[in-house]
C-alpha cells in the first residue's frame, strides 16, 4: 500500500468527523438541541460514550463544539503536513488531497472555533479585565468564571498557534490549505486575542489571570507572514 492511501483514509475520517460537527438532520428550530445531536453523532463516530448536555447552558455547548471543531482541524492538519512537499519559502502551500468541500467544511470548522471559542472567550475576558472594580465587574460578568474563561482562551490560542507553527516558532509556518484558510479568514481574530494575552499590562492581571508572554513572538512571526506576502485563500 503506498504512503498517500493511508494519509488519504485519515483524512477522510476526520473530515467524516468534522461533518458530523458542521451538518443537521432533522427540525432545527431550537439550536441547543441541534448541537446536542450533533455532538453525540460526533462522540459516537469516535467510538466514545457522549456525555450528558441537557444541564449544560448553550453557551457551553457552543463552547464544546468550538473545541472539538478545533480539534478535528488538527487532526486535517497532522494528515496533511505528513504529505505537505518541502518548500523553501515560508508560505502555506496547497494540498492535492483536498477538495472544494472539504475545504468548505475546514472553513465552517474554524468559523465555529473563532467564533463561537476565541472570540466568544476573549470578550468575556476582556469585560472582566476593563471594568473599574469588582463590584462593577460582578454586575457585567460572573466574575467567578473569569479565570476559567481565560485558561480556556488560552488554550484555544495555544492549540492554534501550534496548529499554524507545528515545529515551534523557530520553523516555517506549516505547509497547507488549513493554515491558508487561518491567516487569510481568521488573522486579526488570532492577532487580538495574541495581542490582549501577549501584552497585558501588570494592572489589569487579577485572580491567576497573568501575560501569556509566549504570544509576542509569535505574534511577530504571523505579522511578518504578511508583510512579506500577504495571503488570498482560494
Amino acid at each position: 500500500m503506498s504512503r498517500e492511501q493511508p494519509a488519504t483514509m485519515d483524512l477522510s475520517a476526520a473530515l467524516s468527523d468534522g461533518a458530523c460537527l458542521v451538518h443537521s438532520t432533522g427540525p432545527q428550530n431550537d439550536l441547543k438541541a441541534v448541537l446536542i445531536t450533533r455532538l453525540s453523532r460526533y462522540y459516537n463516530r469516535l467510538g466514545s460514550e457522549p456525555p450528558s448536555f441537557d444541564s449544560d447552558s448553550l453557551e457551553a455547548i457552543q463552547l464544546k463544539t468550538a473545541q472539538e471543531a478545533l480539534a478535528v482541524v488538527t487532526r486535517i492538519q497532522q494528515i496533511l503536513q505528513q504529505d505537505a512537499p518541502p518548500s523553501p519559502t515560508d508560505q502555506p502551500d496547497s494540498s492535492p488531497l483536498l477538495g472544494t468541500r472539504d475545504l468548505a467544511e475546514i472553513r465552517t470548522l474554524l468559523s465555529i472555533a473563532f467564533n463561537w471559542g476565541v472570540n466568544h472567550l476573549l470578550d468575556k475576558v476582556i469585560i472582566a479585565l476593563h471594568t473599574p472594580n469588582l463590584v462593577q465587574r460582578r454586575s457585567l460578568v460572573d466574575i467567578t468564571t473569569a479565570p476559567e474563561d481565560y485558561r480556556l482562551l488560552r488554550g484555544l490560542v495555544l492549540d492554534i498557534l501550534s496548529l499554524l507553527f507545528p515545529l515551534g516558532i523557530t520553523d516555517k509556518v506549516a505547509q497547507t490549505l488549513v493554515t491558508t484558510v487561518v491567516l487569510d479568514r481568521h488573522a486579526a481574530d488570532l492577532l487580538k486575542s495574541c495581542l490582549t494575552l501577549g501584552w497585558l499590562p501588570s494592572s489589569l492581571s487579577f485572580e491567576g489571570i497573568q501575560t501569556l508572554d509566549v504570544a509576542r513572538p509569535f505574534t511577530s512571526r504571523i505579522l511578518k507572514l504578511y508583510a512579506s506576502a500577504p495571503l488570498a485563500c482560494p
